[in-house]
């Protein structure tokens, strides 16, 4: 750590006569390193301080930037990236957002010795886009701490046809050692097929490439089964599956995004292409 100091670094130094008996660094919001001078020479240590979490509410309207309004709600950059980040995948901050969306959200303020030093993680947020209100919480679990996953093996059903993913399970690795699995299927046989958007090449040219004024990309898709549609598109597509956690009793949903080719024995696929493709 005093390798990595850094102009603005505080380090607190007590010396007698010229050596050195104790320096402290603080490494993190909660913890201090401390060196100090024993008889035998230098013993260094990592001190824990308390810190005390205290949840705050804040709200706010935009009217015409997610970042002036979350200024004036006294929400940092950070804790408002966060919060993006949870409703990214049913809010597109770049494209979606109208005057007179709201959010309101819960979150941690960090406190050390009666001052505020940081805003913590968020734990319950609301986000109103034209009129839609999503909504999210943050899980721990019974101990008070949240899981880390480390690995992830899956193991995917295809059909050998049309290889569209049907079911499977993710088999997480957690930090701990154990092994955590979730069962999932999917929740219709459709799904958007982004080769319709021409986002990997459709029909000579990909998504957002110039075209000309007012071109607009993407196509109509009568019938996504179509072996001559499966064909054109390829297995690139948005695919909604339902989670289920036999641990916590969990269910949640979200978008499975499959591009499979070419032989994969493990998933039930040999090298042969589905039918035209």
């Amino acid at each position: 750590h005093l390798r990595l100091i850094k102009p603005g670094d505080e380090i607190q130094v007590r010396q007698d006569d010229g050596q050195v008996l104790r320096l402290d660094k603080p490494i993190s919001l909660g913890e201090i390193l401390s060196i100090r001078r024993t008889t035998d020479g230098y013993i260094a240590e990592t001190i824990e301080e308390k810190l005390d979490a205290q949840p705050v509410r804040a709200n706010g309207t935009i009217e015409s930037s997610l970042f002036l309004a979350a200024g004036e709600a006294g929400i940092s950059d950070r804790t408002i990236m966060n919060l993006a980040g949870i409703f990214a995948w049913d809010v597109d901050f770049m494209l979606d957002i109208r005057s007179g969306d709201q959010f309101t959200l819960v979150y941690e303020e960090i406190w050390k010795n009666g001052e505020r030093v940081a805003e913590g993680d968020i734990l319950a947020a609301e986000f109103v886009n034209q009129g839609e209100a999503f909504r999210a919480i943050r899980f721990e679990d019974d101990s008070g701490q949240t899981d880390r996953i480390i690995g992830l093996r899956p193991e995917l059903n295809f059909d050998s046809t049309t290889r569209r993913l049907q079911d499977g399970s993710f088999h997480l690795e957690m930090n701990d050692g154990s092994e955590r699995s979730m069962r999932f299927s999917k929740l219709s046989e459709t799904g958007f097929y982004l080769g319709a958007g021409h986002y990997h090449g459709g029909d000579g040219h990909y998504h957002g490439s110039w075209r000309g004024p007012l071109q607009l990309d993407g196509d109509h898709v009568k019938d996504a089964a179509d072996p001559a549609v499966i064909t054109r598109y390829g297995q690139f597509r948005d695919c909604m599956i339902r989670v289920e956690d036999p641990v916590g009793d969990g269910i949640g949903y979200g978008n499975c995004q499959t591009y499979i080719h070419g032989s994969w024995p493990e998933f039930g696929l040999d090298d042969e292409a589905p039918p035209n493709e």
